[in-house]
Order: C-alpha cells, then sequence, then structure tokens
C-alpha cells in the first residue's frame, strides 16, 4: 500500500478538477494527469489513451517516453489492458507481465521489453459514458497497489472525466470527441516541438518536454499553441532557447548543456540499475514460484527433445532416399550422355570418311579433265570413193 498524504492527496483532486480556465488545453490537462498518478502511487509510468470521433482509442499524454511506445502500440494493434478496461469499463489491476497471459500476449511481450513487470488499467468513465482509460505501469511484479489504492486511482480518472465533460457542457455544447481530436492533433505538434528543442539544447525528450512546458506556463500560453509555434516559425525556437539559457552567453550556456547532459546521463543511469535491481529480484521470485514447475517444464521439454530427434531422423531418411533417387538419375543422365557422345564421334567419322571419298573423287575429275586437255584433237578423215561418186556435180 502506498501512503499518500491527505494535504497532497486534495491538491492533486483540485488540480484534476480544475478545467474552468480560459486557457485549458486538453493535451497539457491529460499530461498532468499522468504525472501526477505516477508521483502519488510511485509508478514507474503512467500512460493515457482516448478514443477519437470513431471510436478508437489513440495516444494522447504519457509520463515517460517508455510508456510512449507501449501506449501506442496498444493504440494501433487494440490489444493490451487499456483497451479492455474501455470495452469493460472495468479496472484492470496488479496484471503480472512475466506470466503467459493469454488476453494480450503481444503487448505482454512489448511491455516487458520495455523493462515493465506489472500494470494497471483504469477506464475513464462518467457513468456509463466511457471517454478513454489510463495505464499505470510498474517495474515491480505484482505492483504496489491495493484496493484503496485502487479507488484513489478510479476516483482519479473518474473527476479528469468529469472535468473533460463538463468543460464541454461550459463551451456551449461542443462535443467531447472534438476536443479529443483537438487534442490527437496537439499531441502531434507537440511531438515535433520537443523534438525540435531536443536537438537544439542536446537533451533528452522528456527534458524537452520539460522546458516547453515551462516556458508556457512562465509566459501564460497554451502548450499547443506554443508547440505550433516553435514548430513553424524558428524565431520562438530561438527566443525559447534564450529565455532558458543561462546569463553569461555561450560559455555558461554550454556549461549549461554539459552539465544538463551530465544529469540525464546520470539519470538514465540509475534508472538502469534500478531496473537491473528490479529484475534481479523478480527473476529470484519467479524462480522460487516456478520451482514445483521445473521438472514437469524439463520433462514436456525432453519429450520435445526425443520429438524432433525422432522427426529429424525421419527427414534424414527421406534425405537419404531423395539423394539415390537423384544419384540414379545422375547415372542415366551420364549413360545418355556418353550416348549422345558415341554417336556425335561417329557422325564425326563418316564426316571425315565422306570428306576423304569427295577428295578422292575430285582427284579422278582432275586426272580425266588433264588428259583430256593433254590428247590432241583428231583430223577428219578424207572422202570415200562411193560418196565421191555419188556426187553428180562434182567436175
Amino acid at each position: 500500500m502506498v501512503t499518500i498524504p491527505a494535504g497532497r492527496l486534495a491538491q492533486v483532486f483540485v488540480e484534476v478538477a480544475d478545467t474552468l480556465a480560459d486557457e485549458f488545453d486538453t493535451a497539457e490537462f491529460l499530461h498532468m494527469l499522468a504525472l501526477r498518478v505516477a508521483d502519488l502511487v510511485n509508478a514507474s509510468a503512467v500512460g493515457i489513451l482516448m478514443a477519437d470521433r470513431k471510436g478508437q482509442l489513440q495516444f494522447i499524454a504519457a509520463s515517460d517516453e517508455s510508456a510512449k511506445v507501449v501506449e501506442i502500440f496498444q493504440a494501433n494493434t487494440n490489444d493490451g489492458p487499456c483497451p479492455e478496461a474501455y470495452r469493460t469499463g472495468k479496472p484492470v489491476v496488479n496484471a503480472d507481465l512475466h506470466r503467459a497471459d493469454p488476453r494480450w500476449p503481444r503487448f505482454a511481450a512489448q511491455a516487458t521489453a520495455a523493462g515493465f513487470s506489472s500494470v494497471h488499467a483504469f477506464p475513464l468513465r462518467l457513468r456509463d459514458q466511457l471517454i478513454g482509460a489510463m495505464n499505470v505501469f510498474s517495474h515491480q511484479t505484482g505492483g504496489p497497489l491495493d484496493e484503496s489504492d485502487t479507488l484513489v486511482v478510479q476516483a482519479l480518472a473518474d473527476v479528469a472525466a468529469i472535468g473533460l465533460v463538463q468543460k464541454r457542457t461550459i463551451n456551449h455544447g461542443e462535443a467531447l470527441t472534438d476536443q479529443l481530436q483537438q487534442a490527437l492533433n496537439s499531441r502531434v505538434v507537440i511531438e515535433q516541438a520537443k523534438g525540435a528543442i531536443a536537438n537544439a539544447q542536446q537533451v533528452s525528450v522528456d527534458v524537452a518536454f520539460g522546458i516547453l512546458r515551462s516556458y508556457a506556463r512562465n509566459h501564460h500560453r497554451q502548450l499547443s499553441a506554443l508547440a505550433h509555434a516553435v514548430v513553424t516559425n524558428s524565431a520562438m525556437l530561438d527566443e525559447l532557447i534564450e529565455d532558458v539559457t543561462p546569463p553569461g552567453g555561450g560559455a555558461n550556456r554550454g556549461s549549461a548543456l554539459a552539465d544538463q547532459r551530465k544529469i540525464d546521463a546520470e539519470v538514465r543511469e540509475t534508472r538502469i540499475r534500478q531496473q537491473q535491481a528490479q529484475a534481479i529480484g523478480a527473476s529470484a521470485d519467479q524462480s522460487a514460484a516456478r520451482e514445483p514447475d521445473a521438472r514437469a517444464a524439463a520433462a514436456a521439454y525432453g519429450q520435445r527433445a526425443d520429438e524432433r530427434e525422432k522427426y529429424l531422423d525421419l527427414r534424414e531418411q527421406r534425405l537419404d532416399v531423395r539423394e539415390a533417387s537423384l544419384a540414379r538419375e545422375r547415372a542415366r543422365f551420364d549413360e545418355h550422355r556418353n550416348g549422345v557422345e558415341t554417336r556425335e564421334q561417329k557422325a564425326d567419322e563418316r564426316d571425315i570418311d565422306l570428306e576423304s571419298r569427295r577428295a578422292q573423287l575430285d582427284e579422278r575429275q582432275f586426272s580425266i579433265d588433264v588428259q583430256e586437255w593433254m590428247t590432241p584433237p583428231s583430223q577428219p578423215d578424207s572422202a570415200s570413193p562411193d560418196q565421191s561418186r555419188s556426187d553428180p556435180g562434182e567436175p
């Protein structure tokens, strides 16, 4: 159970219920809600999904960048405790992500990869009207929430939902879905502004968002409007950077940036150490809890290994049969190739024989031609007496 001071709890409820300001910004309001809930129950991270005009959940706010990726995954796949809380209108408490949960296996894998061990989900509702859901993540298996903590977090979620619906009424019938759609659009611009500030200042995205929110509060500007100005106007980005730059010029600014980077590195290192320590403790707890099932798991593993070995033996036999078949095909192919080569050899021999005979014929023809050329032509014979007497006209 988390001990929450009464004064602090009352202050948070007042902040969550205050939606009547003229400069009210839905995206900033929901981000404040995520930060306050994470602080009250010592959660590792808190994320919020809200329904759009079509009733589809969309990511709006998170207290930490690590929860943002998991929340976007839920919104895209509709898989996880947040969609379940939104559909049923009931909270999901102390869900252990290290155990195979058939309800949302893909979400569990994504959340554990992000370093979370347990999760809770609370619907944002007003009576029967559901407008979204809120995730509370923890690095500790089982989570710190008991029944009283669950009631407090659900009450905060209900007050936030009432405040959003009340803001709709005050705005002369403006649809709540329009507010949420504006928040969705604002979130995209805010993410772009965070990236621009982080790149310009060489700080983490969380620190960049803190700079953006601080400037908006100090200058009484809406967060979404300021983010839009930073993204579309480079002069606004320069003004914001100068506002957070300490006096003394470039040297002091470089020193401040170096200090900020050092702080960011220390924060990341501390988080990594905490996660490692929690993971070691969780692993030890899980090993102790799962020890009775170790023998059964080992037996099942051995059985699967035997089955796989049989399968591999059968596959090896099939490969041997196929190899023998290929060898026979290769032998037939070689035999056919040898037959073709033999026929080609015989054809070559016939060609040679034909060429030889053709040469012999050419020699004989040449000899005949030479002989005819060397033989003189024969003289015509004298006329016979009979022929002379037969010609009466000759003198």
